[in-house]
């Protein structure tokens, strides 16, 4: 008995996003503009649904203070960009200009899965420095719900927007070990 139950806490390290960061990455990047995510996937809405956990997670860390989704989309349909429209490097300057932002963050969903129990999410977000648009980290990251399993089937993430808040909630505290957000 009890080696089943050190079987099932055993078992490989969990996995962190990976994050790729450019030769002179800032030392401060403070407020940000989050765009609305792109969706690769059949999934519908997965870029909206990832995009809304996203702001709220960010909304508890002091790392980075976020300009609110409705100013956001106010610029962009001026801009007549509208939802699940391609962002072009023109309007990503009018959003930085617009807000006086340190860096625009966008990101693209390339899986989601959700059937019966099993979970699957995969993600990337960009980081670019607002006045010039050059890109200062990316950030990929996948997981399935079973990721999270602790013993048996306690822990484990059955639901894509219970998932996507833990994978939101790992990056950004990964992005907080690194010393990437610039607010404290």
């Amino acid at each position: 008995m009890l080696f089943l139950f050190a079987a099932g806490c055993a078992g490989k390290k969990r996995e962190r996003p990976l994050i790729t960061l450019t030769e002179k990455a800032p030392s401060r990047v403070c407020t940000v503009a989050v765009l609305p995510f792109q969706n690769q996937t059949k999934y519908p809405a997965a870029g909206l649904m990832l995009y809304r956990v996203f702001m709220a997670e960010l909304a508890n860390y002091t790392d980075f203070h976020a300009v609110e989704e409705g100013e956001i989309r106010r610029i962009l349909l001026r801009g007549k960009v509208y939802p699940g429209q391609a962002i072009s490097p023109e309007i990503r300057g009018m959003v930085a200009k617009a807000t006086g932002v340190d860096a625009l963050l966008s990101g693209e969903i390339q899986e989601a899965m959700e059937e019966k129990d099993r979970v699957r999410l995969a993600f990337t977000l960009r980081v670019r420095e607002a006045k010039t648009g050059r890109l200062l980290w990316t950030t990929y990251y996948a997981r399935n719900g079973e990721g999270y399993r602790k013993v048996m089937h306690f822990g484990e993430i059955d639901t894509l927007t219970r998932l996507a808040s833990q994978m939101v909630i790992d990056v950004l505290k990964n992005w907080h070990e690194r010393g990437l957000g610039g607010c404290q």
